[in-house]
């Protein structure tokens, strides 16, 4: 992982805990990749230093951007924080009319989510990265962003302002 990942805490965020994990694959029924796990074993969510993802070559569209994505953070596992607690933001979806029984959220804004996209498995049985647009159109623009958690993690990189 890269020096400096996450921002600086800004409250108290609760360790990740084994049985937390379990619970939470069972409740979305999703097997986690380890390198998410790792990454909330050194963290467990919050907001990024890194948080600018390359999106020239997707075709994307996205508001105020043609090349890159802000992802503001990382979704952690019950770590007692309103920001960024993967069951809080999965339970979103429902309220914006998206799928939970198909998407586990890493950072959403309502109009916009990065999620790990359980109907979508590469090849070692991992969920691919999606981001999900609601900002165009009447239905949601759905684009992989990367075939796996840490191809998308070690994608990202600091603003260039």
């Amino acid at each position: 992982m890269k020096d400096g990942f996450f921002k600086e805490l800004r409250q108290e965020i609760k360790p990740l805990d084994n049985s937390s994990v379990l619970d939470v694959e069972k409740k979305y029924n999703i097997k986690f990749p380890e390198s998410y796990l790792e990454l909330l074993r050194f963290q467990n969510g919050g907001y990024l230093n890194y948080s600018a993802y390359p999106i020239g070559s997707l075709g994307i569209k996205v508001p105020f951007s043609d090349d890159l994505l802000t992802v503001r953070g990382i979704s952690g596992i019950r770590n007692e924080t309103r920001d960024y607690d993967l069951e809080e933001n999965t339970e979103l979806l429902d309220e914006w009319e998206l799928d939970k029984s198909k998407y586990v959220t890493l950072d959403c804004d309502g109009h916009w989510w990065i999620c790990f996209d359980k109907t979508q498995l590469n090849q070692n049985g991992e969920p691919k990265i999606v981001h999900i647009e609601l900002e165009y159109g009447d239905s949601p623009v759905i684009t992989v962003l990367s075939d796996n958690f840490q191809d998308f993690i070690n994608k990202l990189k600091e603003y260039e302002y």
